[in-house]
């Protein structure tokens, strides 16, 4: 059983709808190891639902259920992209939410341990792998990060993550995440804003920044 798990009010705009593509991902994908985030998830999308049902409803537009069913028959004949080996040892509970960003490469990524990344103007989706003893630099934050462990555990100055568990920093942290020895560490982390790197890292992030300016 996890035991750091996103607040109340995060999963209340989760279930809301209120949250970027990412935040959304990584919190449902933490309520599918967490039976607690879970029901609590479920009891609020249920409140939603019974409110939504008082509300008036509005007329269909003329053939927007058959091409509603036309898009699902779609999607659903549509084959799938392969899925890589690695993907079998993430949960099963959680294959399908990664398997949208690991299906999305980024070639050519700055980490050595990146697997994958979405960016958008609002956030970044990062698959990380994090091999035994090995660390993330350490960094502070201009955004939020949220942090899912999903195999392997690691240790910062929060204290130890295993899978399952939510780590959410902000711009008053600043980290060093090390792999625990054993299983290697593979986490879903979504950003809302750059990393600041400390050390040698940082002054070559701040070098490369002025390059651009």
């Amino acid at each position: 059983m996890p035991i750091h798990h996103p607040s109340l009010d995060l999963l209340l705009s989760v279930a809301a709808g209120q949250q970027t593509v990412g935040v959304q991902k990584v919190v449902l994908a933490h309520a599918a190891l967490c039976s607690e985030c879970r029901k609590q998830l479920n009891q609020m999308e249920a409140i939603g639902g019974a409110m939504l049902d008082e509300e008036p409803g509005e007329p269909m537009a003329p053939g927007a259920l058959e091409r509603a069913l036309a898009a699902i028959d779609t999607d659903a004949r549509a084959k799938p992209a392969p899925l890589p080996d690695w993907l079998q040892t993430v949960p099963e509970a959680v294959r399908d939410i990664v398997a949208d960003i690991a299906r999305t490469t980024s070639p050519g990524a700055p980490s050595l341990n990146l697997m994958h990344a979405i960016s958008t103007n609002r956030e970044t989706m990062e698959l990380v792998r994090i091999e035994p003893g090995t660390a993330i630099p350490t960094h502070a934050h201009e955004g939020i990060e949220y942090t899912l462990v999903l195999t392997g555990a690691f240790r910062d100055e929060q204290g130890l993550f295993a899978p399952g568990d939510l780590a959410i920093t902000d711009a008053r942290h600043t980290h060093r995440p090390v792999a625990e020895p054993g299983e290697t560490c593979i986490a879903l982390i979504v950003t809302t804003a750059a990393l600041r790197f400390k050390g040698p890292l940082g002054l070559l992030q701040r070098v490369m920044t002025l390059g651009r300016g």
